[in-house]
């Protein structure tokens, strides 16, 4: 593998990490807790 695949590998794995850490994280949290909050 070329160092320039390599890099190219890392950033889409970080930016896939980002999306997930920051974007559809927060949103399944919010849903499970209104989720929960209609529940009760």
């Amino acid at each position: 593998m070329s160092a320039s695949h390599r890099r190219i590998r890392r950033r889409s794995e970080l930016l896939t990490f980002f999306i997930l850490a920051f974007g559809i994280w927060p949103i399944v949290a919010v849903a499970t807790v209104g989720g929960f909050g209609f529940m009760v």
